[in-house]
């Protein structure tokens, strides 16, 4: 694999948008992206402390709720008037409830698809006609 620290002028000049970027997955992929010379975007259901974010890469962090879709596209909206483009949408956002099938209550499971079923849904309906208008864009779902 290339060496993530070399902007990989393929990706350079473009935004991205990560849901779920703030840890684990999320926050590697955001690393990566920008590392590659890509404005990134990523969204967190809280507050995001300063130093999660790289450093001295174009990455800024939104508080968002991938279940509301009012909200997605909101963020969309915003990210493509403040940057004129989305080019990769990466839905990473996603929770677990580990609990046996018996074991598993109404609320965790409407919890976990709405997050990691509905929140991709939500997601990829608000980028798609900025993506369809410029005839260009990706959208990675990760599960």
């Amino acid at each position: 694999m290339s060496d993530p620290s070399v902007n990989d002028p393929g990706l350079a000049d473009k935004v991205a948008i990560v849901t779920g970027g703030s840890r684990g997955i999320g926050r590697a992929i955001v690393e990566r992206l920008a590392a590659s010379g890509m404005e990134v975007v990523f969204t967190s259901r809280s507050e995001v402390a300063a130093d999660v974010m790289p450093a001295g890469e174009k990455v800024s962090a939104e508080v968002s709720d991938v279940c509301d879709s009012a909200a997605c596209a909101e963020l969309v909206e915003k990210v493509f008037d403040r940057t004129g483009r989305i080019d990769l949408l990466v839905n990473n956002a996603g929770i677990t409830r580990d609990n046996p099938l018996t074991a598993m209550e109404d609320d965790d499971v409407r919890a976990v698809m709405e997050t990691n079923v509905i929140g991709a849904f939500n997601m990829s309906r608000a980028v798609v006609p900025f993506m369809v208008s410029r005839r260009s864009g990706k959208i990675v779902n990760l599960s």
